[in-house]
């Protein structure tokens, strides 16, 4: 087909208008193929299930509100995750993209990659690129939960245009500036913990789950393996305590240095 297609025979766009094009004819084929679709209901969610975590309010046969399927989503995985991550998720749908899909009174069903773009584009005025594309995976996550009630029958996240995240480059004290903090810092309720943060390099957590059974003052060393935060819970402000790291690499021994002790 010579410079009209690829070596299998398929059209390759010439430019970004015919790309956009060929996406609107896939559209209006998928928008027909829909009137005779079936929910498959695979994915392993029983009717005692569905009714008992609200699902039938989503299967009602009416447009499902995308921040409906979000708030919905979250609950169902609520137990899979960490308290904190679960604040961290409920904070994110609730502050940002509930209101913002609420707003258009955009419906799952009718979503679009260009919307998700169009939203991707109005959070980078104000955010980061890391935190657009955390917005994209809790989307991408709720339409694939949508897939698995029956719901929906494509992830449209998939195909909407991907961003590059950003490395993270740390900001390093150089050895005058974190003298200088020190010093500020001496008889300050939060001496101790600058202190631990200087020379050890522990999270906010780990500083405030340190314990005196995870010191030894014989051989000189201490397990960092308790972890205490704080998470807003269902509106409460809550102390969460774990006999636990964030990840099996944080459980460590170190050593106790002249300066700690």
């Amino acid at each position: 087909m010579g410079g009209d297609g690829d070596e299998d025979g398929r059209l390759a766009p010439q430019s970004r208008t015919d790309a956009v094009g060929i996406t609107k004819r896939h559209r209006r084929r998928d928008d027909q193929s829909r009137r005779g679709w079936k929910a498959p209901w695979s994915g392993g969610c029983s009717q005692d299930q569905r009714t008992s975590l609200g699902f039938h309010k989503l299967l009602g046969g009416k447009p499902i509100l995308l921040s409906d399927l979000l708030d919905a989503c979250l609950e169902h995985i609520k137990l899979k995750l960490e308290e904190t991550t679960f604040a961290g998720y409920r904070n994110t749908i609730e502050s940002t993209l509930v209101p913002y899909f609420a707003k258009r009174k955009m419906s799952a069903q009718k979503l679009s990659p260009e919307d998700l773009e169009e939203l991707y584009s109005d959070c980078l005025l104000t955010r980061s690129v890391n935190m657009v594309i955390h917005y994209h995976a809790l989307i991408r996550q709720a339409l694939k939960f949508g897939m698995r009630l029956g719901i929906l029958y494509r992830n449209v996240a998939d195909l909407a245009e991907k961003l590059r995240r950003e490395p993270y480059l740390a900001d390093y004290y150089n050895e005058e500036e974190m003298k200088e903090l020190l010093e500020k810092v001496k008889g300050n309720p939060l001496e101790f913990a600058v202190r631990m943060a200087c020379i050890y390099g522990l999270r906010r957590e780990e500083v405030a789950g340190l314990r005196w059974k995870a010191i030894d003052f014989i051989y000189h060393r201490m397990q960092i393996r308790h972890t205490v935060t704080n998470a807003n819970i269902n509106g409460r402000y809550c102390t969460i305590r774990k006999d636990r790291v964030k990840t099996m690499r944080s459980l460590r021994m170190l050593p106790l240095t002249p300066k700690a002790e």
